[in-house]
């Protein structure tokens, strides 16, 4: 992880900072779809999942929300590749989030 990206790990539902900027940067939750990891890397968030396909298999998924003050000032959504499992799934999407970012900024 280098130093634009930020992470932050939820113990009995409460998170606890692990960057040092005390910006709340990274939160994993539980959805209906599977984990959804949401990172903060620069000024945007990704949001990144899987959605399961009728095959087993996991398409990438990432929603790239870029920030300013208190509010969103834009939203780009990527739905990707498909993967044998979640983890490869959400894995791919942190990192095509993060190349968007820097390709578009």
């Amino acid at each position: 992880m280098d130093s634009s990206t930020r992470s932050l790990s939820e113990t009995a539902g409460e998170p606890s900072l692990t960057g040092g900027d005390g910006k709340p940067p990274h939160v994993q939750r539980q959805s209906g779809i599977g984990l959804t990891s949401r990172t903060f890397y620069g000024d945007h968030m990704l949001s990144c999942n899987s959605m399961r396909q009728e095959d087993g298999r996991y398409q990438a998924r990432v929603a790239i929300t870029r920030l300013g003050g208190n509010k969103t000032c834009a939203q780009r959504f990527l739905d990707l590749e498909v993967f044998a499992s979640h983890e490869a799934a959400v894995e791919r999407a942190l990192q095509a989030g993060q190349a968007w970012v820097d390709a578009n900024g």
